[in-house]
């Protein structure tokens, strides 16, 4: 089973909105961005649940945000090589030609890296995340 589309929405006042000095390079879906904003959070959900115990498919309070936060920045690149656990749930091989299908996982470390530089500066600027389906 695909699980429906997924987008998050960062929920914090304008003028907390984090600078990103580097564009974040997230995958983006069709109503969202790719990180500045929001991000496709379907891509990123089952990578989500297996490390941090939260789904992107409900809506999380800052805390819960910066939980995630602090454990994204516990894990690096080399860490999720060595991890016992299915490489299909962090890594992408292809990245599809449209929006259909059930990917997920991360392209490369750039797009790994991104993603926790996301995660640390919207919980630091006390943002929540709204999950849109």
């Amino acid at each position: 089973m695909i699980p429906i589309g997924l987008d998050c929405i960062w929920d914090i006042d304008d003028e907390y909105e984090p600078n990103f000095e580097e564009e974040l390079g997230l995958t983006r879906g069709l109503l969202s961005g790719s990180g500045e904003g929001s991000f496709r959070g379907k891509v990123y959900n089952v990578f989500v649940r297996h490390f941090t115990g939260f789904s992107l498919y409900e809506d999380l309070s800052n805390e819960q945000v910066t939980e995630i936060a602090e454990t994204l920045d516990q894990l690096t690149w080399a860490d999720l090589k060595e991890v016992d656990v299915d490489p299909d749930i962090v890594f992408r091989a292809e990245v599809p030609e449209t929006f259909h299908g059930g990917y997920h996982g991360f392209r490369d470390e750039q797009e790994f890296e991104d993603f926790k530089r996301m995660f640390r500066k919207y919980a630091e600027a006390g943002a929540e995340l709204v999950a849109w389906y």
